[in-house]
């Protein structure tokens, strides 16, 4: 639910459903507007989605490569 709750405009979530969207509004009654391709939104309430998606820093994904190469 703290997921749920957190999310705001311009999030990239997934949805319960499986499909990846951003956030592009969010109604007065809670339910938000997801945008799922170019021109294509679908409205569902706050419970659909399932979780945000988070782009990790490239830094710590090239630490991590660097770590893994090392025996």
């Amino acid at each position: 639910q703290a997921v749920q709750q957190g999310v705001e405009v311009g999030d990239e979530v997934l949805t319960s459903s499986g499909m990846f969207g951003t956030v592009v509004d969010i109604d007065e009654d809670d339910t938000i507007w997801v945008e799922i391709a170019p021109g294509t939104r679908v409205h569902m309430v706050r419970g659909g989605i399932a979780r945000r998606i988070v782009e990790e820093e490239e830094d710590v994904d090239e630490d991590e490569e660097q770590d893994a190469d090392q025996p």
